[in-house]
């Protein structure tokens, strides 16, 4: 009994708690749209509804499946690899209620999935993966906002630009002389 009263509180708090946050969020997201229609990193506001915020102005490709860098899992070129397998697992955790016991079961590795890429097969071949992507420079207006009165604070916003990756991909690079791939 005593379970089933703990139990119930806890989801009579994850719901008020669910409805707060939800609450909390709507006007955020209102206001957003409202001010501007360009795409906008998510906002950060306090209790007083001021609050940092990102608006992206421009996007322009600066570089198209560039060199990024080295893929982490391989800090060496591999020498002879015929192939090279990129996996993905994900894990899952279950809780259960069940009469007056509470059952948590977690499985670290509950699916996978990957795939194969040719590498550099040969006596004297060098190899290694590395990402590449497209790379955009972009351009956002950035500072503390007023979602009240829906416009920047006294201290006004300013312009800032980034570079950014998009449509990242594994590329294998071969080589015969090791130190190209380092």
């Amino acid at each position: 009994m005593r379970l089933i009263k703990k139990t119930s509180r806890m989801v009579a708090f994850l719901l008020s708690a669910s409805c707060m946050l939800s609450i909390f969020i709507s006007p955020v997201s209102a206001a957003s749209a409202e001010y501007h229609n360009h795409t906008s990193i998510p906002d950060r506001i306090g209790g007083s509804n001021i609050g940092y915020r990102e608006i992206e102005i421009s996007r322009t490709l600066y570089e198209s499946n560039a060199f990024l860098a080295w893929h982490p899992d391989f800090p060496e070129p591999k020498r002879n690899a015929s192939y090279y397998y990129f996996g993905t697992s994900s894990a899952s955790m279950t809780v259960s209620f069940g009469g007056s016991i509470m059952t948590i079961t977690f499985d670290p590795a509950s699916s996978h999935s990957g795939y194969v890429v040719e590498g550099a097969p040969g006596e004297n071949m060098y190899s290694r993966p590395a990402l590449h992507g497209d790379v955009y420079e972009v351009t956002y207006e950035v500072g503390m906002y007023d979602f009240n009165l829906n416009r920047w604070t006294g201290t006004g916003s300013s312009m800032v630009t980034r570079y950014v990756a998009t449509d990242v991909d594994i590329v294998i690079h071969k080589s015969t002389d090791e130190d190209s791939l380092k």
